[in-house]
């Protein structure tokens, strides 16, 4: 018992010796806020003023950066043009900390009254931040990341790629912090499609025998093809039998685009139960994401690949052929999201290419996996066809958008 109460009036000794704390909500970075510690009594922090029981050691905090702040921020030579970052200013803006009086005390003990003049911690140096401090981060490097990788799938590894596989990874988990707004627990590209409602899907009818056939069995004839049939598809490779289906009939009609004259079938399908998608366009829009530490590793990466995020729907609407192996990154992502691991999705939402407004469905397989192994095996869909809702059409009018094609340079 004498042993015990001596360390405990050790450790309270040593926090006593403590200039000051700061508490972990005056702490927006992650990283450091993460090195709080279960102090002995209860301690006044420094920026809020707050008595608190978890709290940084302002020391601690100092010896913690002193390192990392030169590779993000730049001495300013006295020659150029002031710009208004002090040290201080420098340590509030690493440490996400908005109390001025805190961040001048770290500060100070970070300055090196014995420093020559280009030295970073000398007193009274002014400071910018550099492109890797801002995390900046240029379109094309992104892109050439994501293109690089569609090479490698194309042109190298692509059934045995672990690159490829931790990229995606690094990508979905990003997508999956992102959120619609601050303090929003569903991760914005988590979208519900209740049951009941209502998704298309079409054939065109090239004939009088074939338009019979898909009425005498709409069931079959209007769901995914069977697996010898399954073709290349933007999120599917040719042998995946997917179910594509869209949120409106103008869309499910583009998507097949028609001649003029052409006899449609549409059908009209609902979902069984609830189904966890992964919606794609809700990338589209402004969305939020805890920033990122100056203190983590790989925050330079989890920063493209934010990025990325922001760029997927164009790559994803980008028009193919559909015999473009541009398709196999597309396809390898969705793969990825199907077997993702934690988030058990039922499909995939996208953008339609040929309906700019228009939104479609990637549903998967929902059978049992063990079954995909049987020669006879037939996909099957956590969706039911309403034959009652069977409609034929006659496409009577196609429309077209045009834009100016920006001429290629000459070959050399």
């Amino acid at each position: 018992m004498r042993h015990r109460l001596s360390l405990n009036n050790l450790f309270a000794d040593e926090e006593d010796k403590v200039q000051a704390w700061i508490c972990q909500d005056c702490l927006g970075d992650w990283v450091i806020a993460s090195q709080v510690r279960t102090l002995r009594e209860r301690r006044t922090c420094c920026a809020c003023e707050r008595e608190v029981e978890k709290a940084r050691d302002i020391q601690m905090i100092a010896d913690r950066i002193q390192w990392d702040l030169p590779k993000y921020f730049e001495v300013v030579p006295s020659a150029e043009e002031a710009v208004d970052l002090e040290l201080a200013n420098v340590v509030g803006l690493a440490i996400h900390c908005g109390s001025e009086k805190a961040n001048a005390l770290i500060a100070t003990l970070l300055v090196n009254p014995e420093a020559c003049v280009e030295d970073f911690y000398r007193a009274g140096q002014r400071y910018r931040q550099t492109p890797a401090g801002t995390f900046a981060v240029l379109r094309d490097e992104v892109l050439s990341e994501w293109q690089g990788f569609a090479h490698e799938l194309i042109h190298g590894r692509r059934y045995f790629n672990q690159d490829v596989q931790n990229f995606f990874g690094s990508l979905v988990c990003e997508a999956l912090r992102a959120k619609p707004h601050e303090g929003a627990e569903t991760p914005l590209v988590v979208k519900t499609l209740a049951a009941g409602s209502e998704l298309f899907r079409e054939r065109i009818a090239s004939s009088k025998k074939e338009l019979q056939e898909i009425l005498e069995n709409p069931g079959a004839q209007l769901s995914a093809p069977p697996k010898l049939f399954a073709a290349n598809n933007r999120m599917s490779a040719a042998g995946m039998p997917l179910l594509y289906v869209s949120q409106t009939l103008e869309t499910c009609v583009a998507e097949v685009r028609p001649s003029i004259g052409d006899t449609v079938v549409v059908g009209t399908f609902s979902p069984t139960r609830d189904m966890t998608i992964f919606d794609f366009t809700a990338l589209e829009g402004e969305f939020h994401l805890e920033a990122l530490s100056l203190f983590e590793r790989g925050q330079q990466q989890r920063a493209r690949h934010r990025h990325m995020l922001r760029l997927l729907h164009e790559e994803l609407g980008r028009p193919l052929r559909a015999q473009d192996t541009d398709y196999v990154m597309t396809q390898a992502l969705t793969e990825f999201i199907r077997y993702h691991k934690g988030a058990d999705f039922d499909g995939v939402a996208f953008r339609s290419v040929q309906n700019k407004e228009g939104i479609n469905y990637v549903l998967f397989d929902s059978g049992d996996e063990s079954r995909r192994k049987s020669p006879d095996w037939t996909p099957e869909f956590a969706v039911v066809l309403s034959e009652a809702d069977v409609k034929v059409k006659t496409i009577q009018a196609v429309h077209y958008g045009l834009s100016d094609a920006q001429p290629s340079a000459p070959a050399r």
